[in-house]
């Protein structure tokens, strides 16, 4: 697939939950590479993938968000393109399996999309008939349509639906909403759940107390983590008995400028950083320093301290 240098992608309307990870194209893909080129071309495509346009961020930004020095981050990215994993386009860097993704999903939308409409119509349909009185001249009543058969209405998209009399009935697959699917690809699962019963109670919550339930994953899992014996957890115990709050992560405290300066100050005198109390270092994912403080290499080749000063 050849891309013009002028084409624009956006496809923040359509963000993908998740991503589906082939493993031996990846690796067919980045055999014979170097760690750190492996590292870069990783980061990058997930940050297509999160954002849905192509990356226009300057090179010491991208090279920060990398966590490598801005030389050798152009190198590696010309190597790339060179070997036609990313695409320099006028508006910033893309990758063809980016492109190729979303637009399945935006075609897969679109054929949702048409397939609840011709539902709803049919629907509209089949109600008038029921709704429609008998001719008083008529002696025979009409035959009972499907509508008229009482059911359990489940999820939309989860239902076999006809989109006319003469075609055969197809099942399609049952959507969820964008962030419960996100909550579930992170929260810690065992082959017994039940996605149908945890996105019940999920759509109990309020949007904030979703946001909420989500945040709470990491540190639970930290927690399975140092309980080794410890069973796991019932997403539907998670959300229904609102275990997340005993999880929930403490809100960040307002640090000063001047505080972070002299971190940055001892960062980089060290070349290190103290993720457990600092948080994430520069140019990693999560960081809070002021960016207006940060100078383009901070954050490249720095280990990670046990002990701040």
């Amino acid at each position: 697939m050849n891309i013009r240098p002028d084409y624009v992608p956006d496809y923040r309307h359509c963000l993908l939950p998740y991503v589906q990870w082939f493993q031996d194209d990846f690796l067919g893909g980045i055999r014979g590479m170097k760690a750190q080129e492996i590292g870069i071309y990783t980061v990058l495509l997930n940050e297509m993938y999160n954002r849905g346009v192509a990356l226009d961020q300057t090179d010491e930004r991208l090279a920060r968000m990398c966590g490598t020095d801005v030389r050798t981050f152009r190198k590696v990215v010309e190597m790339l393109i060179e070997d036609e994993k990313l695409v320099r386009l006028n508006c910033g860097l893309w990758n063809i399996r980016c492109e190729n993704a979303f637009t399945s999903r935006t075609e897969m939308l679109k054929k949702q999309s048409a397939a609840g409409k011709t539902s709803a119509i049919k629907r509209r349909k089949n109600k008038g008939r029921i709704e429609r009185p008998l001719d008083e001249r008529s002696t025979d009543a009409e035959p009972i349509s499907e509508a008229q058969n009482p059911s359990i209405e489940e999820p939309k998209g989860s239902l076999s639906e006809t989109t006319s009399d003469e075609q055969p009935r197809k099942t399609l697959q049952r959507k969820y909403p964008e962030d419960f699917e996100a909550f579930w690809s992170d929260y810690p699962r065992s082959p017994n759940m039940s996605k149908s019963k945890a996105l019940a109670g999920w759509r109990k919550l309020t949007e904030a107390e979703r946001a909420a339930c989500h945040r709470a994953v990491p540190a639970y899992r930290a927690f399975l983590a140092s309980k080794a014996d410890h069973p796991t957890m019932h997403a539907t115990t998670f959300i229904n008995e609102r275990r997340f709050e005993g999880f929930a992560p403490e809100p960040p405290k307002r640090v000063d400028e001047a505080v972070w300066l002299k971190r940055l100050t001892y960062g980089r005198s060290k070349g290190g950083w103290f993720t457990g109390q600092w948080g994430p270092a520069p140019g990693q994912v999560g960081c809070t320093v002021p960016e207006h403080l940060l100078k383009p290499d901070d954050g490249a080749g720095w280990r990670e301290m046990e002990k701040a000063a």
